[in-house]
């Protein structure tokens, strides 16, 4: 089955693949903010983990800006409706949780009095929370951002099974050396 599929511009790929690297190497970089320590490779990393969940806020709105500002992408027209609906479902699910990861680590952070240090900028606020309400809080930013990977994750397997399987064109949207 040929799929003719909209091609995105570049900055739009750009934008894509920013979120997607910067994500995947947050993550791996996760283990690190549990065990803050005076080593100065595990300070460098935890704060590589909050740096990189405020640039993932950041392009998250710029993104979202962005999109907003241009037609959406037409549907591939050689996709079954249903199949369409739960990619728009799973685009839109994946787009909050973008804007919902950073900022539920951002919450954490504020309730602990920790955060982002710039020189003599600080942006942390003590909220004088208990251990319950920062033990849900950081649940919630773990469970969230396990989401954002999985549903990322299974995202990329259904474009992989479209090309593996269906060998159909639908990689081209999003792989810039792969045009249609």
């Amino acid at each position: 089955m040929a799929v003719r599929s909209f091609q995105y511009d570049t900055f739009s790929l750009l934008l894509h693949w920013s979120l997607t690297i910067l994500i995947f190497a947050i993550g791996f970089s996760a283990p690190f903010m549990d065990h803050r320590s005076q080593n100065g490779l595990i300070v460098f990393i935890g704060q590589f983990h909050i740096i990189g969940g405020y640039v993932v806020l950041g392009l998250a709105v710029i993104s979202v800006m962005w999109w907003a500002s241009r037609q959406v992408p037409p549907p591939v027209r050689d996709i079954e409706t249903g199949e369409q609906r739960w990619m728009k479902l799973a685009v839109q699910t994946l787009v909050i949780l973008l804007f919902l990861s950073p900022l539920t680590g951002i919450a954490y952070l504020a309730a602990v009095g920790q955060g982002l240090e710039l020189g003599p900028l600080k942006i942390a606020v003590d909220t004088g929370l208990g251990r319950p309400a920062l033990n849900w809080l950081s649940l919630t930013h773990h469970v969230v951002s396990a989401a954002l990977v999985m549903l990322g994750g299974a995202h990329s397997l259904h474009v992989v099974w479209h090309h593996v399987v269906r060998e159909d064109s639908l990689i081209g949207r999003m792989i810039p050396w792969h045009r249609l």
